[in-house]
């Protein structure tokens, strides 16, 4: 459940990293 969310914001942070 909470995978999803935080798959997301990995995403989002490699992104504004």
């Amino acid at each position: 459940m909470a995978g999803h969310a935080w798959n997301g914001m990995e995403a989002v942070k490699l992104l504004f990293s």
